[in-house]
């Protein structure tokens, strides 16, 4: 049948082929397409925006971050309709999409869009929140990528920092 829960479970079998195929097969694909077409017709935002999160991660391991983008992007636009734009939720998928922005080697739009994410999360939760920590260490990457290695640097030690603070 065509409903949600059939989706999502098609989504956890995915998943688990994804984690634990070596490489990932065909069937990864299959499974996910199929959990695409129900979720296509539904109106079950969440799990569709989880679906293409699989499907970025899963197109962004193999190497292939232009299909994995097309993907992310979609979930993006999903994510601000189910969340809004100033949401905290908004900003993890916001960096998988500037993970495979990296990839590409795109690297100013990806500083962008993690500062973007950064910003929400200053705004929403407070600049010494661990959610800053997280997004600090790619957004180093990205700045190490380009060559500002002291930028970086700063930016690992207040994740470092941040990380130490917290009270967890």
């Amino acid at each position: 049948p065509n409903h949600p829960s059939v989706a999502l479970a098609l989504i956890y079998l995915g998943n688990h082929l994804r984690s634990y195929s070596t490489p990932p097969t065909v069937e990864v694909e299959s499974v996910y397409d199929r959990a695409l077409r129900i979720l296509r017709t539904s109106q079950s935002l969440p799990q569709l925006n989880t679906l293409l999160n699989s499907l970025a991660t899963f197109y962004g391991n193999r190497g292939d971050y232009v299909r994995g983008e097309v993907f992310a992007r979609e979930a993006l636009d999903v994510r601000r309709r189910i969340s809004g734009v100033e949401h905290p939720l908004t900003t993890e998928n916001m960096a998988i999409v500037a993970r495979l922005l990296a990839g590409q080697k795109r690297y100013p739009e990806a500083e962008a869009m993690l500062r973007d994410a950064l910003a929400v999360i200053e705004r929403t939760l407070g600049p010494q929140h661990p959610r800053i920590a997280q997004l600090l260490v790619p957004l180093a990457a990205v700045h190490a990528s380009m060559g500002c290695d002291g930028v970086a640097e700063s930016e690992l030690r207040r994740a470092l920092a941040i990380d130490e603070a917290a009270d967890r």
